[in-house]
């Protein structure tokens, strides 16, 4: 699995802000093994957080992504609780998730998994909530997503 330093630096720092969050969308699928599964690389143009969308928490993400991104700088304390994603656009597409779906940080933690990616502890979201944030979707990523995932999860362990 390839995995772009971008990425890691992001949790990294998220994880040195103790910043609330969850991977979800393609870098989940990635995380899961998806590419693995299915024989191709998963593509995608941004990183997706499921992010708890307090005051606190967001002052923690700006502090974590000034370097990474300055734009962050405009990302206002309440946003999270106004809209339910915050796209944040520069060197690195960075979207904040404050709700997936009906899926938000308090539902998305209870069964999260941590994968360990060269030395960094990563929140993902769990397989079946994964799969629950795609089977609705109307794209075709999505729809092959949710078929490899299906596949991962009756996959023995």
């Amino acid at each position: 699995m390839q995995v772009d330093k971008k990425f890691l630096e992001i949790c990294k720092k998220f994880n040195e802000n103790r910043v609330e969050y969850i991977v979800c969308g393609a870098y989940a699928c990635k995380l899961h093994g998806i590419e693995k599964i299915s024989g191709q690389q998963r593509f995608t143009n941004d990183y997706d957080f499921i992010v708890d969308p307090s005051e606190e928490n967001i002052k923690k993400i700006k502090r974590a992504l000034k370097k990474i991104n300055p734009d962050v700088k405009d990302l206002h304390n309440d946003d999270l609780k106004k809209y339910r994603v915050i796209k944040i656009v520069g060197e690195a597409e960075i979207d904040l998730i404050a709700k997936l779906w009906q899926i938000d940080y308090k539902i998305a933690i209870d069964d999260a998994v941590i994968k360990g990616i060269q030395g960094i502890k990563i929140p993902v979201l769990s397989l079946d909530k994964l799969i629950e944030t795609k089977i609705n979707s109307f794209r075709e990523r999505d729809k092959a997503d949710v078929y490899w995932l299906k596949k991962l999860k009756k996959k023995p362990k």
